[in-house]
């Protein structure tokens, strides 16, 4: 893997995938509870479908976020 210049910042995704810069979206980020909430299941359960790869998620430091674009995605899988 190609190292990064000093000042370039990269997402780290699930699976290992990267976003760089120029692959950032201006689709809303939902929080782990928001998508539980919204799925009307607990946040442990949206932790363990991000596991196991049936939903995507995208970790900024700390932070777990879902895109719009993935749980649509999720949704129309199942």
């Amino acid at each position: 893997m190609e190292r990064a210049r000093k000042g370039s910042y990269f997402l780290f995704m699930k699976g290992g995938a990267v976003m760089s810069p120029d692959t950032f979206t201006t689709e809303p980020l939902y929080t782990v509870p928001e998508v539980a909430h919204y799925l009307r299941c607990s946040p442990r359960t949206i932790f363990d479908l991000i596991h196991r790869g049936d939903l995507h998620a995208v970790k900024i430091g700390r932070l777990t976020r879902i895109t719009a674009g993935q749980l649509a995605a999720y949704l129309n899988r199942t």
